[in-house]
């Protein structure tokens, strides 16, 4: 069976310095039936449009969060500030005959913040391992690429250092495998063995109901 092409989109997380370590910028999305990600707490972004300009598909990704950024939380952010972090989609399947390939950038930011109360109802500045506290005790609801990306800027306690490291990488593709293992919901990436990695090897969100767990050892 042959699937549609996924639908490019651009997300944004924006960082800045605190004397508490890196805070991230989290917008909660209005309550919407038609919505997948109804009332979740996610980065600044949105599907490539039109009139989002650009080279390639990362360019063009690029602009839509930059130009979703201003929309929905009048946020002023330049192109040449954006890294790309990583791209996320699902594989094709008939759980996912509309899918999203999502570019994740990041950039500097310490400006002021206005959401629009349409499509964002709420705005917060924050830890990344606090909002994985807040997603356990059930008081924010976040999409998995958003944890793992948290899971990664986590690690770094200043922008500076961040940034440096972002640049001299390339992103990294998640092509992700819905399953479930032992009763539990389970994504798995490239290096895991049961999506074609080595014995052993480990590249995989477990999403138990209470905490969820990250492994990667390939």
């Amino acid at each position: 069976m042959e699937y549609a092409k996924a639908i490019a989109s651009g997300t944004v997380a924006t960082v800045r310095d605190t004397e508490h370590g890196l805070e991230v910028l989290m917008l909660q999305r209005s309550s919407r039936e038609s919505d997948r990600f109804s009332g979740a707490w996610v980065f600044p972004g949105g599907k490539v449009e039109a009139e989002d300009q650009g080279d390639d598909v990362v360019s063009r990704a690029r602009s839509a969060a930059i130009r979703e950024a201003k929309e929905e939380a009048n946020l002023a952010l330049d192109a040449p500030a954006l890294i790309a972090l990583n791209q996320w989609e699902p594989e094709p399947s008939e759980r996912h005959r509309t899918r999203f390939s999502a570019w994740v950038f990041i950039a500097p930011y310490d400006g002021t913040v206005t959401i629009d109360e349409t499509e964002i109802v709420d705005a917060r500045w924050i830890r990344p391992l606090d909002v994985h506290q807040a997603r356990d005790e059930g008081t924010m609801t976040i999409p998995p690429p958003t944890w793992v990306t948290l899971l990664h800027l986590s690690t770094w306690r200043r922008v500076h250092d961040l940034m440096a490291w972002a640049t001299q990488r390339e992103p990294e593709h998640f092509l992700t495998r819905f399953t479930v293992l032992n009763g539990i919901d389970t994504l798995l990436w490239h290096g895991d063995e049961l999506k074609g990695g080595p014995v052993g090897g480990r590249h995989r969100l477990s999403m138990y109901r209470d905490a969820w767990a990250y492994e990667r050892n390939s």
